[in-house]
């Protein structure tokens, strides 16, 4: 495996190329358990080729000979499958990569134990391995957790009309990522559950699922980094298929702010054209990242490139994922003389003393960051990246993609 690669630019114009993203991770893995629900075998189309979503695949498939489970690297993938597999009456054994240990899941837990669902963990509560044995889960009113992560609330949503009696799920903190949550609730009504969503109150009605999503938008958080690239280049104008809008996804919103740092974009059928209109750019950047926190090291990272001082709020999640992620990027970009300053769920950003010079880039296995960090070879001319192989977790045609673009990429042993 290799552990570092080495970036080369020796200017800031892009090639001009097409690249073609696969489906959303988001999209892709909902869309999955959706599919097993409705025991619909249809191959679904432009499925996303992250890691994650390979694993959750090859699960379903062998989930009724098997019963000891490993989800690798996929804090999605065990938070969906959970539940799932809550509905079946018969004991499973689950294992995991030691780094979904830092990641929540015992709120996930104790919600799914008030269904009498029966989980044995081996060593530490809510630790891998455990075992996890389900059946029949019936109707009643469940107060969940959704301060750290929203997936807790997804997960239970998905297998919602299938609960006798359906699901009423109460959110009972503060909600983040809420845009996930909705675009749940948006993929079940068009596969034709019957859910009703009210702030903190949500209802799901048993009865199954009619349909399937066949058919997989591309993934717009894998685009931010193209976006990203074109932003700190001089010049550059690129074509990346396949996408619509509006979007199931929220993180679309790139198109806003990309546009307030010189990024044009401009749909053509299921394409769009990202071109660098402008140098003019603002001082500061004021933006939430509350409903798209996987954004927030590409936002970073962007503006620092660019000498934009940027202040985040809706940051509170973000410190429970691949990695601590407000340290990770604060740690790397301060080897290029960023000022951050990180209290109250705020972040802000003094991009105004910028160092770029070569640096390695330590992914603390967090492929959001290896993604995000990338383009500044842009600015350095040469860049490491260490472990670069945790971007297969989900964009695994990235450092192609890269090279596509006139970035050079050099594998190192």
């Amino acid at each position: 495996m290799t552990n570092q690669i080495i970036l080369k630019k020796s200017n800031a114009i892009l090639e001009n190329c097409n690249l073609n993203i696969s489906g959303s991770k988001s999209i892709s893995q909902r869309a999955l358990i959706i599919q097993f629900l409705n025991s619909h075998y249809l191959e679904l189309n432009n499925l996303s080729d992250s890691n994650d979503t390979k694993t959750l695949s090859e699960i379903l498939k062998e989930i009724k000979k098997k019963n000891k489970i490993n989800v690798g690297q996929g804090g999605t993938t065990f938070r969906f499958l959970v539940p799932l597999l809550s509905l079946i009456d018969k004991e499973f054994q689950i294992d995991g990569h030691s780094t979904l240990n830092s990641r929540p899941f015992l709120g996930l837990v104790n919600a799914l134990k008030q269904f009498g669902v029966k989980f044995k963990f081996f060593s530490q509560n809510s630790h891998f391995p455990f075992k996890i044995h389900g059946g029949e889960m019936v109707s009643k009113l469940v107060t969940i957790e959704s301060d750290k992560t929203s997936q807790f609330v997804s997960g239970l949503l998905l297998i919602g009309p299938y609960i006798k009696g359906g699901l009423k799920l109460k959110l009972n903190t503060k909600t983040v990522s809420l845009s996930y949550i909705e675009m749940t609730i948006q993929m079940m009504r068009i596969c034709g559950a019957n859910v009703s969503y009210d702030k903190k109150l949500i209802f799901v009605k048993e009865g199954g699922y009619s349909s399937i999503i066949k058919n997989i938008e591309s993934d717009w958080t894998s685009l931010s980094y193209i976006y990203e690239c074109i932003a700190i280049s001089n010049k550059a104008e690129i074509t990346v298929s396949s996408f619509r809008y509006p979007s199931l996804q929220k993180d679309s919103d790139i198109i806003l702010f990309f546009n307030f740092l010189g990024v044009s974009t401009k749909f053509n059928n299921d394409s769009i054209i990202i071109k660098k209109i402008s140098n003019s750019l603002p001082i500061l950047i004021e933006w939430d990242v509350l409903n798209n926190p996987d954004l927030m090291p590409t936002y970073l990272v962007s503006c620092f490139a660019l000498g934009v001082n940027l202040k985040l709020k809706g940051i509170e999640s973000l410190a429970y994922k691949e990695s601590n992620r407000l340290q990770s990027v604060k740690s790397n970009l301060e080897k290029f003389n960023a000022k951050i300053r990180i209290n109250n769920n705020l972040l802000i950003l003094d991009s105004s003393n910028s160092l770029f010079v070569e640096k390695e880039i330590d992914t603390y296995s967090d492929h959001r960051i290896a993604l995000a960090f990338s383009p500044l070879v842009i600015k350095t001319k040469s860049l490491k990246i260490n472990h670069p192989h945790v971007v297969e977790k989900s964009y695994p045609k990235y450092w192609n993609h890269l090279n596509k673009m006139g970035i050079e990429v050099f594998f190192q042993k």
